[in-house]
């Protein structure tokens, strides 16, 4: 079996909110793709056919999400169930999973001294400045989170994930211009997520950059 270096593994870092997931896909530490993707029907199937959807387009050798244990979490019972539970998917699937709490992102993000998502969006955004038209603005106590902080959060996933792994120290990011180490496969980048599933069904015909995979043959969508 071969096994990808670590600067050519994919990754998919997921974000659960009520109606699907926010999402950012990695070749290595270069970002890929990223958007939300609407969970169709019963809200843990609905999600588990999103992700499978997900998983089925970007064949990703590692998911990355929230961690669903209670010590350190604000998420209600409801979300840490399905956070277990798409980790549960995605095992069985034959990836790989890491999962972080927030306690964890707000450490490997801490040589910054951001103190809250919103300032981790903004700087995530400085990083990769594809992302800025969707960073929202601050949100006050009456406001629902906009939906785009799910993707901002997912991408805050992955870079922890790059910085515990020591694959990419969070720091590297605040270069002007990073320094990417080469990362043999990757000739492109596929086009940034869109919202709408009409506009996500015409970009699943587009060539995905080659990239070696370590993980078994992923097993049929209608085991979900």
């Amino acid at each position: 079996m071969n096994h990808p270096s670590p600067y050519n593994r994919r990754v998919l870092a997921v974000d659960p909110y009520d109606q699907g997931l926010g999402f950012a896909l990695f070749g290595g530490p270069e970002l890929l793709d990223w958007g939300l993707k609407e969970a169709i029907g019963g809200k843990s199937i609905g999600m588990r056919k999103a992700l499978n959807k997900l998983i089925e387009r970007y064949d990703p050798d590692v998911l990355i999400t929230e961690s669903g244990e209670r010590l350190g979490s604000s998420r209600r019972h409801e979300t840490r169930r399905l956070l277990r539970r798409i980790c549960e998917f995605a095992g069985r699937q034959g990836l790989q999973i890491r999962t972080y709490s927030r306690a964890q992102v707000n450490e490997a993000f801490s040589s910054f001294r951001v103190r809250n998502k919103h300032q981790i969006a903004s700087l995530i955004a400085d990083w990769f400045p594809e992302l800025a038209p969707r960073l929202p603005g601050p949100r006050k106590d009456w406001m629902s989170e906009n939906r785009s902080m799910n993707v901002f959060d997912a991408v805050s996933f992955a870079l922890t994930f790059f910085h515990q792994e020591n694959i990419y120290p969070m720091t590297a990011w605040s270069s002007p211009e990073p320094s990417l180490p080469t990362r043999g496969g990757i000739t492109g980048s596929v086009s940034p997520g869109n919202d709408q599933d009409g506009e996500d069904a015409k970009r699943l015909s587009l060539a995905m950059p080659a990239f070696p995979s370590s993980r078994p043959e992923k097993i049929s969508p209608t085991t979900i």
